[in-house]
Formats: C-alpha cells, structure tokens, sequence
C-alpha cells in the first residue's frame, strides 16, 4: 500500500510511475522467517519439442570463400604470391631447410595440403605420411579430422616426407587406428597440414577452414583409444539405430528417425556408465568442434578406436535419448554429463544462429588451447560472417576481445555485450578458485566493457539479450530504444580501449547483503530479510514487501526463463531450483530510492544503476579516477624543457579522468519488463567507459574529462 511518507524519499520522476512504497516487515523478529529447501527434481523439459521447432536442415551455406591474396590486400598487408617458410626465433637453417622440405609452397589460390597416410600391414610399424598441396577448385577427395590435440607434453613421432615429425600422443593414435593395411588414405589434420610455424599461414589457412571441412568427403571426430566401457557404449548405440528407421541422406529422412525412432527401454546402469565413458571425454567440450561438425556437407562419423557411429544419427536419436535418462537412475553427476555433452551435438546439428554474439554464449565454456581461439572458432558460424574478425595470432587476446565486442556493438546496434561482462580482477578469479578449485583465466588489458571469453561466467545469464529467441519472458528493461556510442579509435591501443555510452541512472546502491558465495539459498534469504527489516523499499502496485525481496531471488521466472513468479510461486521444488541460479555470483542489495534486486557479487555501496539504451537489463557502473595523460615538463632549475629531457631532471604532470567501470548486469525488482522506459527519453547522461588507461582510486585529484 502506498504511504505519503515513505514516498518522500523516492525521486520525484518516479512518483508518477505505478509503484507502492512498502515497509518490509522484520520476519526473523517475528519468528514466520522459514524457508526450506528441496532438492531440484528432474522435469522433462520435452526437449524433442524445444529443439526441433525449427525444421530439421541440411548444414547451412558457408561463409565467404577468399584467396590469401584478396585477404592481405583486404587488411592492407599488399600481394603475395606464396606463403613462405618460417621458423620459430631460434632455429638453425637446418631447422628451415627442414622446414621447407616437409612444407610446400601454397600459392595465392584457394590451395591446401592434404596428409597422405601411408598403409602398413601392422599396427607396430612407424606411421610414414606425405603432404601433396591440392586446390580445391578441383575438387580433391579427403576426410577432415576433429580431435582433441591433448597433453602437448606427451609427443610421438611420425615421418612426414621423410622427416620427423612431432605430434601429440592423441593425433598419434588417431592415425594408427586410422591407417589402412593395403590403400593410403588422404585426411586434413590441421597440426600437420598448416605450417603451424608460420603464422601468416595459420591466419589464413584458420580463416578458412570452414571451407576445408564443407569440401570434405566426410569428418570423422576423433574421441581417443578404445576402452571396454567405450566398445560396449558403442555397440548398444548401433543396435539400437539399427532397431529404428535408417537415415536418409536430405532433411525429410532426419526428421524420420526424430519422430519414428523407438522409445530405449530397459537401458542398465552398466550401460550408462559405458555411455559415460564416450560422452565424458574432452572432445564433447572442445571449441572448434562445433564449426567441424557443423560445416560438414557429407555428415560427421564419431570414432573411437576402430569402433565407428554416424554422428547424424545420434543427434537424431538424442530425444530418446534423454526421455531414457530422465527416467533412470543414473547420479546427478554423470546425469549432467550425460545431458550436457550429446546435447550440446544435437543443437550443433539444428540451429541455425545469425548473432555472433549467441554463439558465443551458447559456446562459452568451451574449451580452446588457445584463448583466441574462444573467438576465432565461431566466427564463421553466422551468416554473412563478420570479416572484419579475421584469425590474426600475432594480436593480443585483450586485442581480439575489443574487437569482438567492437563488432557485437556494431552489427547488432545494441548495447547488449555489457550483459555478459563480469568485472573480475586477478585476485578475485584466484580467490575464487581457491574456494571451488576451479581454475580461472585472466586476460590483461581487457577493458570492463569488453567480455573475457577465455573465462566461464560466475553467474548465469539473466534472461533475454543474446539468449531471447530461447526463452518465453525475455528481459526489456529499455525496450528498444537504439543506443548512443562513441568509439575512441579503431584499435584497442588507439582508443585506450574507451567508450562513450549515453545512460540514465535510476538508483544508487546503499546496502549489500554478504556475499552467498557458497551458501545455502535459504541463508541468503535470511541475510536478505535482515538487510530490509522495517525499511522501506519500492515495488510494484499491489505487491508487498516479501514479493520484493523473493521475487528477487527467483529473478522473478523459473530456472529456465519459461514461467513467471506467478507460475511457480505454488511450486517449491522450482522455485528453489530458480533461486539456486539466481544467486550463483550474485548478491541482494537495496538502493537509496528503495528499489532492491540481485547484483554482481563484485558490487559495492555508491555504485550506480543505469538503464542503457540498448540493452536489455540495468548495468552497474562505478566512477573511478584514471590517469588520462602523463606529460614531461621543465624542472625549476632551468628554462627549456629540452635541457631537463637531456639531463633527466625533467617532472612527470600527470592528468587525470573520471572513468564508469562496468561492474555487471542487474536484477532491479520492477524495473526489468521496461516500467521505466518513459524516462529513456530525455535527460540521458554521456559516461566513458573505463578502458586501459591507469587506474588510480576514486580519490580527490583535479579531474579533466
């Protein structure tokens, strides 16, 4: 209910807005503050349905094809006609004679090399191979191959023309069991057949290798040596494909076996946990499988061993796959394992995604050797591909991190990319692992505006942005008002890596619950109730103050961004199962207006709310003073600047600026489905967004902006 003298307190812009001012009751004190919890059971969540809505499809059509001569003159590097050699810093002309003798010239067409594995009667004898440059416009028949690279430690030795060649254990085993005995068999092997030495090859030949495995005869994926456990995964997946109707080779056949496959039944604990030996291994999770598989025109075989399955079918018998699982009584643990790897092939197989930027939050926690590679892997993934991100492994990662975002900014003209940034420094990605054991990454030089891909998410995704075509009640915060933005220069160097936004600030953070990190859901709740005992917060007419405080911690919809508060509230087990991925790196507030809502665990007192034109969701920002200039000026001593230079007696004057460091994406309880889009239109504010300029507190310091 509405009370003239709590109002007071709320900015006048807002008053006219539909929204009570409450006093949240002291529930501890009154003893009623009880929350149990109850384990999250499993829903089938009719994933045949959900996956399948769109048509089944053929994989889509590639990107562009370019030559290494149209790409160099693209990026301003000039013509060349070849690709030349090159050695590590270090090497002896030995090394380079080697080199060229293993390496052929690829000229300025669309050319690659093609890996000749010799035959041999027996398993033990030396793996001898040749590399023969083939071009593509004639149609050269091969098999790509999708590994995992492994343990670059643990290396082998093969002959490549007559030469030693070093490749890791896992590739060494990929070719013993893929070696004939009597016929030679023509593979692509992208640590073989790319001079991995000579990085402006590697740009090109990455940029390309789209085209590579759509021109394949087919892709085999490689998932290591046999075990028993994998032998009998494998042979009950071919009895059972073999028990549904075959698989044609156009999208009618595929959608067949979706809806006419036979329920698995009776499926065996043993079973499971053979199947866990084949879902589980580190193939599932890495990056460059999903354009492998995906680009492949003539299907995709899944190997292990000698043992082989269509990697078609098994995405399309995936439905019953899962409707098998659900039912058994596997362990949580390899329930997730089992649910998430098989999945993650079967959407590779359907989807069809036009933003870059949901295919990188889709693929996030993949795995990649190399942290550009996080990037590098999907860009080619939409369509029209985003040219302006072509492989260059001499830039920083910081580098293709700012041009990623750049691009994210630029082609969907929205601000959405602030979402996904976690403002995480190296001692708290270290004080994190120290508490889960999970290890972190941090890139150096990234700006709080610019996501780090090569590092999972603390917390989930609120729902809507990148993700909004996957979900019913997507977040719209600032409906669709275009965003406002300045670029500061074309490169991460060039522009201190800053950028101008127009925003609106609509509440000031004030007290913060403890951080959860690691606590129960109904602890959390208990410190929230305590933070807003007997003070007034705002919410939306007609609710009360428990509403404010618990809608919060379900995000105000179920765990799967489906159902609303609403739906759910009667639900325990679902509404607990949404508070545990509400709170996952995040922590309640309350602001000095009286809004309150989750935000990133990173948040602190006076940081700012803002809602940005352009993306879905409010954005916590913090001011912070950086040095913008550092000059060399006279010392007192002398007159001209040039005599202190020369004899080093020169001062520093340094200039400073008031820079907005992006703390995160934020739940602000009835604020997120756009109740306060009017006030978007005038009154918008420019803030600069901090980039890598040196940061130097928020202390008093003359300040230019």
């Amino acid at each position: 209910m509405d009370q003239p003298g709590l109002m007071s307190t709320v900015p006048r812009e807002l008053r006219e807005l539909y929204y009570d001012v409450v006093v949240c009751p002291d529930l501890e004190a009154s003893g009623t503050l009880r929350h149990e919890s109850h384990s999250s059971s499993s829903r089938n969540l009719d994933r045949t349905n959900r996956v399948y809505k769109a048509a089944l499809r053929i994989p889509k059509e590639i990107g562009p094809v370019m030559t290494y001569e149209e790409q160099r003159i693209a990026t301003g590097e000039g013509p060349s006609e070849f690709f030349t050699p090159m050695i590590s810093l270090g090497g002896t002309k030995k090394d380079l004679d080697r080199t060229r003798e293993t390496y052929q010239i690829l000229d300025a067409h669309i050319s690659i090399r093609v890996l000749h594995l010799l035959p041999a009667k027996s398993s033990l004898e030396d793996i001898e191979c040749e590399l023969r440059v083939v071009r593509l416009v004639d149609e050269p028949v091969y098999e790509a191959l999708s590994y995992t690279w492994g343990d670059d430690s643990h290396r082998r030795y093969i002959l490549v023309n007559d030469q030693r060649f070093s490749v890791t254990s896992n590739l060494w085993a990929a070719l013993r069991y893929l070696r004939h005995t009597s016929e030679t068999r023509c593979l692509w092997v992208d640590a073989i057949c790319i001079n991995q030495q000579n990085i402006t090859e590697k740009n090109f030949m990455v940029s390309q290798m789209h085209v590579i495995y759509h021109n394949s005869k087919r892709v085999i994926a490689w998932l290591g040596d046999p075990t028993m456990k994998s032998e009998h995964a494998f042979r009950f997946l071919a009895k059972y494909m073999s028990e549904g109707p075959p698989l044609g080779d156009d999208q009618k056949g595929w959608q067949a076996v979706v809806e006419n496959s036979p329920p698995m039944r009776n499926v065996d604990l043993s079973t499971w946990d053979a199947l866990l030996d084949i879902f589980g291994r580190p193939w599932w999770s890495r990056a460059w499988i999903v354009q492998e598989v995906t680009c492949s025109r003539a299907g995709w075989t899944l190997m292990c061993g000698s043992s082989e399955l269509s990697g078609n079918h098994l995405s399309c018998i995936l439905p019953r796959f899962f409707d098998a699982l659900e039912e058994s009584g596997v362990p949580p643990e390899a329930k997730t394992i089992l649910d998430s790897a098989p999945f993650a092939v079967l959407r590779m197989a359907v989807s069809d995604q036009d933003q870059l930027g949901g295919v990188l939050v889709g693929n996030r926690r993949r795995k990649a050797n190399e942290d550009k590679d996080k990037v590098y892997a999907f860009t080619n993934m939409v369509a029209p591909a985003i040219t302006e991100l072509r492989p260059n492994y001499e830039e920083s990662t910081a580098e293709v991190y700012y041009q990623t975002a750049v691009q994210l900014i630029v082609k969907g003209d929205d601000l959405k990319v602030l979402s996904i940034c976690e403002n995480q420094d190296k001692d708290e990605l270290e004080s994190l692992t120290s508490i889960d054991g999970i290890p972190r990454k941090f890139v150096p030089g990234l700006p709080t505006w610019v996501p780090n891909w090569a590092q999972d998410r603390t917390s989930e995704e609120l729902w809507g942005g990148y993700i909004t075509d996957k979900v019913a009640y997507p977040f719209e915060a600032t409906g669709w008002k275009a965003p406002v933005v300045k670029f500061h220069g074309s490169s991460l160097v060039a522009s201190k890596g800053l950028l101008t936004i127009q925003a609106k600030k609509i509440a000031t953070v004030t007290q913060l619950a403890p951080d959860p990190y690691g606590e129960s859901v109904s602890d959390a709740i208990k410190d929230a109730f305590r933070l807003v005992a007997n003070a007034p917060i705002i919410v939306p007419a007609g609710q009360n103050g428990a509403d404010g405080v618990l809608r919060s911690f379900t995000l105000d919809r179920d765990a799967e961004g489906e159902r609303t508060y609403e739906d759910i509230a009667s639900e325990p087990a679902e509404t607990t199962r949404s508070m545990h991925r509400a709170i996952i790196g995040r922590r309640f507030f309350r602001t000095k207006e009286g809004f309150v809502g989750l935000g990133p665990r990173k948040l602190k007192a006076n940081d700012l709310v803002m809602l940005v034109p352009g993306c879905h969701v409010p954005i916590a920002l913090r001011a912070s003073v950086f040095v913008k200039d550092r000059k060399k000026v006279k010392c007192d001593s002398h007159l001209e600047l040039e005599v202190c230079l020369g004899l080093g007696c020169a001062k520093n004057r340094l200039e400073f600026a008031k820079r907005w460091e992006v703390i995160g994406e934020t739940y602000l309880h009835g604020v997120m489905n756009g109740e306060l889009n009017s006030i978007l239109e005038s009154g918008l504010q420019e803030y600069v967004l901090a980039g890598t300029e040196e940061k130097v507190g928020a202390r008093s310091v003359a300040i230019t902006n």
